[in-house]
């Protein structure tokens, strides 16, 4: 599978819909694409 930087929106999005995947695979999907639409904070914004 391609690191979750490297996936589309669309990818991200298909992912966390896919019960397949494991559970926690699926929420770092979902905290990915969170931090790319703003909602919330990246882990480089965080730190400083």
């Amino acid at each position: 599978m391609k690191l979750l930087e490297n996936m589309t929106n669309n990818e991200l999005i298909e992912t966390t819909q896919k019960s397949e995947f494991d559970y926690d695979i699926r929420i770092e999907a979902s905290k990915e694409y969170l931090k790319r639409m703003g909602v919330i904070a990246s882990d480089s914004d965080a730190s400083g």
